[in-house]
């Protein structure tokens, strides 16, 4: 069934991507995180936040560049952080 295999696939994947975050949030020292606005950095700022210990915080950044307009990231991140807050 075409459907029981998307769910199954859609399990397995959410695993793995967090047990892969998980093993990376393993550390003795700060970590942060990039932050883009696109799909890949925000997914992985969800995962985060989900694992993280009640009361830790994680560092994010981004950049952005004068007069860069549609290609200024500044807000979309912004756009993205107001909605996880």
């Amino acid at each position: 069934n075409i459907y029981t295999n998307f769910i199954n696939s859609k399990k397995e994947l959410k695993s793995k991507l967090f047990d892969g975050v998980l093993k990376h949030l393993k550390s003795d020292r700060k970590f942060g995180l990039l932050l883009s606005g696109g799909t890949d950095s925000t997914t992985l700022l969800n995962v985060i936040i989900k694992q993280i210990k009640e009361g830790s915080s994680i560092e994010t950044f981004t950049y952005g560049f004068k007069g860069a307009g549609v290609l200024d990231e500044v807000s979309r991140v912004d756009n993205l952080i107001k909605k996880i807050t």
